[in-house]
């Protein structure tokens, strides 16, 4: 119980620390938060989320062509 409650401490302390270092503490003249918002904001990360959305859907309409047939072994009824 003990070696528990260090552990779920430790891990807390360690989130703690990374999520303080990356909304409060400045990397050049911005937050982590803050460059990450910069970027995220491009004009290449709109065209990547795009891309990205129009390769979800391929794959998507690809996966609903393939064929399962009965992968768990059921009886229909």
């Amino acid at each position: 119980m003990i070696g528990f409650l260090a552990r779920t401490s430790l891990k807390l302390l360690g989130l703690s620390i990374v999520l303080y270092v990356t909304f409060f503490i400045p990397v050049g003249e911005r937050t982590l938060w803050e460059h990450f918002r910069r970027i995220a904001g491009s004009n290449e990360a709109r065209e990547l989320t795009s891309e990205l959305g129009s390769v979800v859907n391929r794959v998507k309409k690809a996966v609903g062509e393939i064929d399962f047939g009965n992968p768990l072994g059921k009886v229909d009824d």
